[in-house]
């Protein structure tokens, strides 16, 4: 069964959370903002409560191996050439946007590591890949820049993020809940 708690945060809500998690409930949890990015008392429950998904093993991504909507441009290409992706359980990710976050940070950009090691062009995946098929937490959006909170919402509203960075041009999914 599906439920949707709210002041999910505090001591009975939290236990209330975890209680309906464990009989094998779908639980979403609505947390009152705080000034503290704390999530409450939600912040002490175990993380194998968050429930898991089944991705692409390997793909940074989280992409779905059996919905093309939820897959990453790489993960297409490599089924289209026929090839077997072997599959891995993750946590649902639950990924916090910092408040001094960067558009490269967020977004993603080139990877300096690996173009100054093996000279070689390649992406290096940001906090809306992570989010990807999870909860993505802004505390004090209000404080974001306005082009962050621009490119938030395009991804949120889209459900996918393309990155177009010195030669390098990547297109997946970011579709994450926002909680704000």
């Amino acid at each position: 069964m599906k439920v949707f708690v709210t002041g999910a945060e505090g001591f009975i809500g939290s236990h209330l959370v975890e209680a309906l998690v464990r009989s094998g409930h779908d639980v979403r949890a609505l947390v009152q903002y705080n000034s503290f990015n704390s999530k409450g008392w939600l912040d002490s429950i175990a993380p194998e409560m968050r429930g898991q998904i089944e991705v692409v093993a390997g793909d940074p991504y989280n992409s779905s191996p059996t919905d093309p909507d939820l897959q990453s441009s790489d993960v297409r290409q490599r089924l289209e050439h026929g090839e077997a992706l072997g599959t891995e359980q993750r946590q649902v990710p639950m990924v916090d946007l910092p408040l001094g976050a960067t558009e490269d940070r967020l977004c993603g950009t080139i990877d300096i590591e690996k173009a100054l090691s093996e000279g070689v062009r390649a992406f290096e995946p940001g906090l809306l890949a992570k989010a990807n098929r999870g909860l993505l937490y802004v505390d004090e959006v209000n404080l974001l820049d306005d082009h962050l909170v621009d490119v938030l919402l395009d991804s949120a509203a889209s459900g996918w993020n393309t990155v177009e960075r010195e030669g390098v041009s990547v297109r997946h999914p970011a579709r994450f809940v926002l909680i704000g």
